[in-house]
């Protein structure tokens, strides 16, 4: 990302940044639009400081903090995947260690643990008493939840992909 920002302040941009990391194009353009934003209220010169003013008092304001900390973390990126609709799929998942660079699957199913297990030299499973919306939850190894639900076989289908 800063590479693309570099070019944009130089004028050596493409009109349209692309996008290699599997992120929409219009979320490309969002992240690079919030950077320039970002670096707009932190230089500190004159015509900054109004608007610098300004943020830090919406700061202030727990909501907008939320909204700001999301999109500068990345937390708000929502990748588009098949499946049913649910809240959590496409998005980051915090709070679980996936360091031994696999996946995993969040439920208290004993039929959902047996359909993850062809997989389990990928796939971990762990019991959860999270409150997740769904009974089962297959986070992938970068922490975004690629499928939720209840049925075996489609748990099979979606660790297959």
């Amino acid at each position: 990302m800063s590479k693309i920002l570099l070019r944009t302040a130089r004028g050596r941009a493409p009109a349209r940044p692309r996008s290699d990391l599997g992120i929409p194009q219009a979320r490309v353009e969002e992240l690079l639009e919030a950077r320039v934003a970002e670096l707009g209220i932190t230089v500190p010169d004159e015509e900054n400081l109004a608007l610098r003013d300004i943020v830090e008092e919406l700061l202030t304001v727990p909501e907008a903090n939320k909204v700001v900390a999301r999109m500068i973390s990345g937390l708000d990126i929502r990748y588009p995947l098949p499946g049913q609709p649910h809240p959590l799929l496409g998005r980051f998942l915090p709070g679980l260690d996936l360091r031994a660079g696999r996946g995993v699957v969040l439920s208290g199913s004993d039929r959902l643990r047996a359909a993850a297990a062809p997989w389990s030299a990928w796939v971990g499973y762990e019991v959860t008493v999270r409150e997740l919306g769904a009974e089962a939850v297959l986070v992938r190894p970068d922490g975004y939840v690629g499928w939720t639900g209840s049925d075996a076989a489609s748990l099979a289908s979606a660790l297959s992909r």
